[in-house]
């Protein structure tokens, strides 16, 4: 299954990283995209390792979505798109259905099946227009909390472990 796992700033690539081991791990593909174009991975170690992995494409939004001023209008200031101009032309774009056909179309092309996000609504940080455009596809939409207890051994941490013992979980 071909799986997009949208990736907005480093601590969510702690989270993401282990995951997408996991999912290529077991047979899937998964195009990691990152959300905020000033989000360097270049000298990153995690998404190194990753990228030794064949199903495993890195994609940044202008890859994803490569339409003239894609980056300019995807740019982030205190996580949020940059300037009440940005913001407003992103926002226009949108009910025009003009970017939201734009993310359908690239993910249709990739053939993706299931987005990952991490946590957060519509509006949170770069992510409505493909948001909506999956939900409009019908794909499955994930959302992972930031700090989302994610080890698959339960006595990693001492209270889950008390937990399991007790039969609580």
């Amino acid at each position: 299954m071909n799986i997009a796992y949208f990736i907005y700033q480093y601590n969510d690539a702690d989270q993401a990283c282990p995951i997408i081991w996991k999912l290529l791990s077991k047979g899937h593909r998964v195009y990691a995209v990152l959300l905020n174009p000033s989000f360097d991975v270049t000298d990153d170690p995690r998404f190194n390792f990753l990228k030794k992995q064949s199903d495993f494409n890195l994609l940044t939004i202008t890859d994803f979505l490569p339409y003239a001023g894609v980056g300019w209008l995807f740019k982030q200031f205190e996580n949020r798109t940059a300037g009440f101009f940005r913001r407003g032309i992103r926002k226009l774009l949108r009910e025009l259905n003009i970017s939201v056909k734009w993310a359908e179309k690239n993910l249709k092309a990739r053939d993706i099946k299931t987005c990952i996000f991490d946590w957060g609504g519509l509006g949170a940080r770069n992510r409505t227009e493909i948001l909506l455009a999956a939900k409009r596809l019908g794909l499955r939409t994930l959302s992972f909390p930031q700090g989302a207890y994610i080890f698959q051994n339960d006595d990693a941490n001492p209270a889950i472990a008390a937990a399991v013992e007790r039969g609580e979980k």
